[in-house]
C-alpha cells in the first residue's frame, strides 16, 4: 500500500457517527464535529460505496472507511469525488452549527506502508512515530487510561485492588518480553493479589499469532473466584487472533464471561454442522490448533451470541 495525499483532519467512525478527532492547527475548530457526508453524498451512501474496497462484514468496512474518507485521491479513484486535490465535507460542529468545508489534500509525509492502517489507533492522542508536528487532538487535555499506551502490544494494571485490567493490542511479541511469558507473569503476579474480577481489553487488537494467547485464555478464569466475573471488551477493530482470544476466553470462562462492546470484525455464528462459516478475509481462514477445535470455538460463540446482539 502506498501513501496518498490526505486532508488536514483525521476522522473516526463509532456507533453514533463519524467524528473529527484530529486536525491541523488551522483547522482545530473542527475538532469534535460530526461528519454527515462528503462531496454531496450522505455518509451511509459513502460507506456502502467503499465497502467493496475493504471486504468482510459491514462493521469492518466502517472501521476502515476513515482511511478513504480523509483522502480526496482515494475518493476520486472510487468515483466519489470530482477531484483528487480536495474534498467538501458536510459538518455539524460541536456547538450544533452546520457548514460545508472544503479541505485540500496535503502531500504524504511517510514512505510506503506494508501493513493495514487501522484508524482506531488515531483515537489516542499519543502521537504516532513520525507524525508531523502541529496537529491537535480532541483528547489532548484528557487522555483516558485505555488510550494511553496504543503502541504497546500488551500491558496491564489494577484500577482497583480486586480488578485486573489487561490490554492486548496485538497478539505479537514485543521486546523486552515475549507475549506468552508476559501473560504468564501477569497470572503469577495477580495470584498474589486479592483479584476478584478481570477485564481483557481487545478493542484495538488487530491480530497476530493466536497461539501466544491460548494458555493465558485457558488459565485466567481459574485465577478468579467462583463468583468472580471476566469482561471482554471488543469492537469491529477486534480482528483475526483477537477474535480467537475472545472465543477462547469465553469458552474457558463460560457463564462468568460477559462480552461488552461492538460486534467483532467477523460474525460469530456457527454453521449448520457446528463449524464457523468461511471468512471472505484470507487472514481469518486460519487453521485451528489441535487443542481447540472449530466445534468448541463455535460453541463458545453460540453461548455468547446475546452479548454480540
Amino acid at each position: 500500500m502506498v501513501p496518498v495525499p490526505a486532508c488536514l483532519l483525521n476522522s473516526q467512525h463509532c456507533a453514533i457517527g463519524l467524528f473529527v478527532i484530529a486536525a491541523a492547527q488551522d483547522q482545530s475548530h473542527l475538532l469534535g464535529a460530526k461528519v454527515l457526508g462528503a462531496n454531496g453524498k450522505a455518509l451511509d451512501a459513502l460507506l456502502a460505496a467503499l465497502q467493496p474496497y475493504v471486504g468482510g462484514p459491514a462493521n469492518l468496512a466502517k472501521e476502515l472507511a476513515p482511511n478513504f474518507l480523509i483522502s480526496p485521491e482515494l475518493l476520486h479513484a472510487a468515483g466519489l469525488a470530482e477531484t483528487a486535490g480536495s474534498s467538501r465535507y458536510d459538518i455539524r460542529l460541536a456547538d450544533d452549527g452546520a457548514l460545508i468545508v472544503e479541505l485540500a489534500a496535503r502531500p504524504p509525509t511517510q514512505g510506503s506502508l506494508n501493513t493495514i492502517s487501522w484508524p482506531a489507533r488515531d483515537l489516542s492522542p499519543i502521537a504516532k512515530a513520525g507524525q508531523p508536528a502541529g496537529w491537535r487532538h480532541v483528547l489532548d487535555d484528557m487522555p483516558p487510561a485505555y488510550l494511553s499506551q496504543p503502541d504497546r502490544n500488551y500491558w496491564h494494571s489494577y484500577p482497583r485492588p480486586d480488578l485486573l485490567y489487561v490490554q492486548i493490542n496485538r497478539v505479537v511479541d514485543q521486546p523486552p518480553i515475549a507475549l506468552s511469558q508476559y501473560l504468564a507473569d501477569v497470572l503469577v503476579e495477580a495470584a498474589e493479589k486479592p483479584v476478584r474480577n478481570a477485564i481483557v481489553d481487545l478493542r484495538f487488537n488487530i491480530g497476530g499469532n493466536y497461539m501466544l494467547s491460548a494458555d493465558f485464555a485457558r488459565r485466567l478464569p481459574d485465577l478468579l473466584p467462583s463468583t468472580g466475573q471476566l469482561f471482554i471488551l471488543t469492537t469491529a477493530n477486534t480482528f483475526s487472533a483477537g477474535i480467537s482470544t475472545a472465543a477462547w476466553l469465553k469458552y474457558y470462562g463460560g457463564p462468568r464471561v460477559t462480552i461488552v462492546g461492538e460486534n467483532m470484525a467477523i460474525a460469530c455464528n456457527s454453521g449448520p454442522k457446528g463449524a464457523l462459516p468461511a471468512s471472505p478475509i484470507p487472514s481469518l481462514r486460519s487453521s485451528t490448533p489441535p487443542d481447540f477445535t472449530i466445534g468448541r470455538m463455535a460453541a463458545a460463540c453460540r453461548r455468547s451470541r446475546r452479548a454480540f446482539s
